[in-house]
């Protein structure tokens, strides 16, 4: 059952006046911040809706668009462009929403840590706590670009493996596309291996 965050809302509003002057603005920034990490949240999901949808469409378009031979040029929206071409614009656009992905998640984990440090000065009524400061001056002191790809990736691994599954279409559609020269290469290597072999007995 969800809490009714409204009525709690209201509650604190009604009584920040009976408490300390720091506490009433920790109270008041605690309720901002909070608003602004579900304002982040929903961006985040709708972007990366929008991604999946996006990259659903691109990769219907190359899978109808690949001919038997691999490397064929194919007319796509006007333009004449390559499969391969088609997919290595996809990654690259990959890493960029990675990025940005990963800038947004950061974002939200310093807003994060600011609401408990915030939430641990209000419970305590401000005694044998430090002070809280603006979200200015801790987002200047905590700056998000701080956190790593890495750091963020271990927090929302669901977002981390959405997009190694996405890395990976783009490898198979490489492999597929490309299937005759692979398949080619492969059987040349075992050749050479299997005759390196008897020459040397």
């Amino acid at each position: 059952m969800k809490p009714n965050t409204r009525k709690f809302n209201r509650t604190t509003f009604a009584s920040a006046h009976k408490r300390p002057l720091a506490v009433q603005f920790a109270i008041l920034e605690w309720e901002r911040t909070r608003e602004q990490v579900h304002l982040l949240l929903g961006a985040i999901w709708r972007f990366e809706a929008y991604v999946v949808a996006g990259y659903a469409a691109f990769f219907s378009v190359i899978t109808t668009r690949i001919e038997s031979e691999p490397g064929d040029i194919n007319k796509v929206l006007g333009f004449i462009v390559k499969p391969d071409l088609m997919v290595f614009v996809g990654l690259a656009f990959l890493f960029i929403v990675a990025h940005r992905l990963t800038v947004e998640y950061a974002i939200l984990m310093r807003l994060a840590e600011y609401t408990r440090h915030l939430e641990e000065y209000i419970y305590l009524n401000g005694s044998n706590h430090p002070a809280p400061v603006g979200w200015e001056t801790f987002l200047a002191d905590n700056r998000p670009d701080d956190i790593g790809p890495r750091e963020v990736s271990k927090y929302f691994t669901n977002t981390r493996n959405g997009v190694i599954m996405l890395l990976l279409i783009h490898v198979l559609a490489i492999i597929v596309i490309h299937q005759t020269t692979i398949s080619t290469w492969l059987t040349e290597g075992s050749q050479f291996i299997h005759h390196h072999a008897f020459t040397q007995e």
